[in-house]
């Protein structure tokens, strides 16, 4: 996920048990960066945890890096939460 250049992210852990790619996660770490872009308002800390939580069990595949050195980035589109759709980005 791409930096702002002038802001300092801020992070937050949340516990969160779930089973991804065959791995135990328990805790989630969220920053504020989605609270930079417009028109986010809305969305939560309690939101984010739950729409990561629906990907209990499942199986994804990261980005194709543009560079090795690179972390994997993770793009699900169309999580459709509370009768509305989200994309979630990790």
């Amino acid at each position: 996920m791409p930096k702002s250049s002038n802001h300092k992210e801020k992070i937050c852990e949340h516990d969160c048990y779930l089973i991804l790619n065959e791995l135990t996660i328990n805790k989630v770490t969220i920053t504020d960066y989605y609270q930079t872009k417009p028109g986010r308002k809305m969305i939560t800390h309690e939101l984010i945890v739950n729409l990561v939580k629906t990907l209990n069990g499942h199986q994804v595949e990261p980005e194709p890096k543009k560079n090795p050195h690179d972390r994997d980035v993770f793009v699900r589109n169309r999580i459709v939460f509370a009768g509305k759709k989200y994309r979630l980005i990790f």
